[in-house]
């Protein structure tokens, strides 16, 4: 369901928000997803991004249809109460890294973090 995971940092008035772009296919052409849940363990930041199939949907088939249908979402990332530090954010079982860094008076500009970027961190050999 969930093929790529994307973090997302923004700054408004001297406060970081980040986000969590979750990108994938839906298992059928009835499914909706449904809300995100996080959860924490440590380091560890947890989203179980689900999908619902409502009762008696009956899904749709057709040459035209190339497969499930793509799905893209923006999560609020909950940080609030974290220390500045290193985390991974775990999607689905896709893991990004994410830092926390001190909140400073001028804000850079926005940065990203992909699931290739955590590839990157455990392994140096793997290209970006």
């Amino acid at each position: 369901m969930v093929e790529e995971v994307e973090i997302v940092t923004e700054y408004f008035e001297g406060r970081v928000d980040y986000f969590v772009v979750v990108k994938g296919r839906l298992t059928s052409s009835v499914a909706l997803l449904v809300d995100a849940k996080q959860s924490r363990d440590g380091q560890m930041l947890y989203i179980e991004v689900m999908e619902q199939t409502p009762r008696g949907a009956v899904a749709i088939t057709s040459p035209d249809i190339t497969g499930p249908p793509p799905f893209e979402s923006r999560l609020p990332l909950e940080t609030l109460g974290l220390l500045p530090g290193s985390y991974i954010v775990d999607a689905n079982g896709i893991q990004v890294p994410l830092v926390i860094e001190e909140v400073s008076e001028e804000a850079p500009a926005p940065e990203t973090a992909t699931g290739n970027d955590f590839a990157m961190l455990q392994d140096p050999s793997v290209e970006g």
